[in-house]
């Protein structure tokens, strides 16, 4: 559930019996390469749902290193801030 936890915020405030519910998206955005961990995390998911091949997400973990080394990249960090009263 990690993953997608974010994105079920509302619906697990909702289901709690909060009120006045406010989502704000805060976005971080890298181009020196702070989120190789979370990519190497997101890969791993990918992996172990067995909806992606090994090669591919080499593929893309390489890509993403090149990026870096060419100062050509740029990643967004969605995180979900749900809040609410009882």
């Amino acid at each position: 559930m990690a993953p997608q936890i974010g994105r079920r915020l509302y619906g697990f405030f909702r289901e709690a019996g909060l009120a006045e519910l406010r989502v704000q998206v805060l976005a971080s955005t890298d181009t020196i390469g702070f989120t190789r961990p979370t990519r190497q995390n997101l890969t791993s998911y990918a992996r172990a749902s067995g909806k992606a091949n090994e090669s591919d997400l080499q593929e893309l973990l390489t890509d993403a290193d090149r990026a870096l080394e060419e100062q050509r990249w740029l990643a967004l960090l969605p995180q979900f801030l749900v809040t609410g009263r009882r």
